[in-house]
């Protein structure tokens, strides 16, 4: 007869080969539902990523809008104000010519 270390401590090789079989199918499914579960942390996380990125985008269109808005705003006070200048400009050569035609008169009158 052939002598085996399963026929020395009596084991059955079958159920043994079995066990081993079980346990390491056992441990499959242990590693799998860990693995499904972090890939659903993943998700949670990516889920709560994406809501935070897309409340950035619309916090960004809004202002980006306000800035368009207080730009165009800024534009047109500077064109009144730039026309306020050049009618202050041109007052300020009329009065000047008076006063020059005042001088000269006055220093023909003398």
């Amino acid at each position: 007869p052939v002598v085996t270390a399963f026929s020395l401590t009596g084991a059955n090789p079958d159920a043994k080969l079995l066990e081993e079989k079980t346990r390491t199918i056992e441990e499959g499914e242990k590693m799998m539902a860990e693995k499904d579960k972090l890939i659903q942390e993943k998700e949670v996380k990516i889920e709560q990523e994406r809501k935070r990125t897309e409340q950035e985008k619309q916090k960004n269109g809004l202002l980006s809008k306000k800035l368009e808005s207080t730009q165009e705003e800024l534009m047109k006070t500077q064109i009144k104000y730039q026309k306020e200048i050049e009618k202050l400009e041109k007052e300020n050569k009329e009065l000047r010519k008076q006063l020059l035609l005042r001088g000269q008169q006055a220093s023909a009158t003398k």
